[in-house]
């Protein structure tokens, strides 16, 4: 893939900015540098270039605006970027024109002399401008690379549901067979636990599919599953109850299936409301959308296709049609119950949809051993903490560390108490992570953790010295450090994606740029709270 950034236009560069409205008194001094991003990209012709960043900082020391640009094209990015620290800048900043501008480059100054008429434009030092750098840097480790790119290479971009060969219309029918569906609340109609539907249509290549229909109340969200096999079914049964009783490994295989996520339309992306508003499809009576995912075991999502979207517009149409002709009496369901069959119409023709209740075994009840137990008791209590008072990195350490000593033969959890061992783990884990220090975010004390676990400090320290030591536990050890306190290596180009080492400069530049602008934009919201 040719490299290719987006180009502003030029009209706003003969224009300049001297009419945009400045909001309250003169505005701030700035400081505005082109600089090197830390890693390089390979074009398609084997050439090698190194992205930069165009940024704007004020004298608060916070960042106005900022762009990853092609180090050959800045001029072009530069209109653009004025007008957003201009007219659009983030909170805290007042809009308006700068009173003065100080930039570190010769280059700079004459089309900012052009672009800023009547505004004092200067080369000189830039330290506030260094400083935001220098935060930038130190938040582009390479584990944040890692994840960035492992989100970027399994989570659906989110951007549009017109993706692969879908187009509008197709969507639309999806639309609306989502909605006619969920107005007749099958969450309400079908048994949760161990009840689900079979569907098959011949001519939609769907056969014996089982789905089920769920509801969370806490969250207040509805959903529809559907497994293309019985076998898919029950090893996403098998999952569930390993859940229960223990904390997943990364590489636990997820089951193949369909998910479709009735969401307010407020929660979507920008881009999403308006396109589903551009085109017009049906939403639900409370204003939701129907949100498609394709779960692949590898812990990646597939793109919906125009076939996909025919099947799940028969198949949601179908049972439809069986919740109005009654399902019967859910207690007298069995594997080899007689189906339904009803006639859906897809608008390019009638198909016949046959759907019937399919009653499989309940979950079975597990003995669970002592240390299964103790681990499942200590995840609900860690869980609790982190909920009160630290954050999903922090958990993700802390289920991390459970496993491990869980794992250890001797496991040393087969003795003494949850509660103590719990304490200790935060202890620890925290100690590494400067949880401790009030100037960082989460914070908490010694005396909280004890009064959460119920644990004296003495138990705490003993416990978090046992901890440390069989895990191997220091500061800024990779395994036990949190993201944004992680520092970069010295070969920042190799990362790993989903289990393979992929080097960063051989994906295509617009995912990388896609990357280092979503890693600039969190630390951009690092800095400002340091500023501020």
């Amino acid at each position: 893939m040719a490299r290719s950034i987006q180009r502003s236009s030029g009209k706003a560069a003969s224009q300049g900015f001297g009419s945009s409205r400045r909001t309250g008194g003169a505005g701030a001094a700035w400081e505005i540098a082109v600089r090197s991003l830390p890693f390089t990209v390979l074009e398609d012709s084997g050439a090698a270039f190194q992205p930069a960043l165009l940024l704007v900082v004020e004298a608060s020391g916070l960042v106005r605006a900022m762009q990853p640009v092609d180090p050959s094209g800045w001029r072009d990015e530069l209109p653009a970027l004025l007008q957003q620290a201009i007219d659009a800048p983030p909170s805290g900043c007042r809009r308006g024109q700068p009173s003065r501008v100080v930039v570190g480059s010769p280059e700079l100054l004459e089309p900012l002399v052009a672009l800023l008429p009547g505004v004092p434009v200067r080369r000189g030092g830039t330290p506030l401008l260094e400083q935001a750098v220098e935060v930038f840097s130190s938040t582009i480790s390479l584990e944040s690379l890692e994840q960035a790119l492992s989100e970027e290479a399994t989570v659906d971009p989110g951007s549009t549901y017109l993706t692969a060969d879908v187009t509008p219309a197709g969507v639309h029918a999806f639309f609306a067979a989502a909605a006619a569906l969920h107005a007749r609340h099958p969450w309400a109609c079908l048994p949760q636990e161990g009840h689900l539907f079979r569907v098959t249509s011949t001519a939609l290549a769907v056969r014996q599919w089982l789905g089920c229909a769920i509801a969370d109340d806490e969250q207040h969200e509805q959903a529809v599953l559907l497994f293309r096999s019985e076998e898919d079914y029950w090893d996403y049964e098998q999952l569930g109850e390993r859940a229960d009783r223990e904390p997943l490994r990364d590489n636990d295989p997820w089951p193949r299936h369909l998910v479709i996520r009735y969401k307010p339309l407020l929660q979507l992306s920008p881009a999403l409301r308006a396109e589903i508003e551009r085109h017009g499809w049906p939403l639900t009576a409370g204003a939701l959308v129907p949100q498609l995912m394709l779960v692949e075991p590898e812990h990646s999502f597939a793109l919906p296709t125009a076939e996909v979207l025919r099947q799940l517009q028969g198949v949601l149409w179908g049972l439809a049609f069986w919740l109005d002709r009654g399902i019967g009496d859910p207690s007298r369901w069995n594997r080899h119950q007689q189906p339904k069959r009803v006639q859906v119409d897809l608008g390019d023709g009638v198909v016949p949809v046959s759907i019937g209740g399919f009653a499989g075994p309940p979950r079975r009840a597990i003995a669970l051993d002592p240390l299964q137990a103790r681990v499942l008791e200590m995840v609900e209590c860690l869980d609790g903490f982190c909920a009160a008072h630290l954050n999903a990195d922090y958990r993700q350490l802390l289920h991390r560390a459970v496993r491990e000593l869980a794992l250890q033969d001797p496991s040393p959890l087969r003795k003494g108490y949850g509660a103590s061992w719990c304490a200790g783990l935060v202890h620890a884990i925290g100690t590494a992570n400067y949880l401790f220090e009030a100037s960082q975010q989460p914070h908490c004390t010694v005396a909280e953790v004890g009064a959460f676990f119920g644990v004296s400090s003495s138990v705490i320290y003993a416990h978090s010295k046992t901890v440390r030591e069989l895990l191997r536990i220091r500061p800024f050890t990779k395994a036990w450090t949190l993201t944004l306190l992680q520092q970069p290596t010295d070969n920042p180009q190799m990362v790993d994606i989903n289990g393979l080492p992929i080097d960063l400069r051989r994906l295509p530049a617009k995912v990388q740029k896609q990357v280092c602008g979503r890693l600039l934009a969190s630390a951009a919201g690092l800095h400002r709270r340091s500023a501020a």
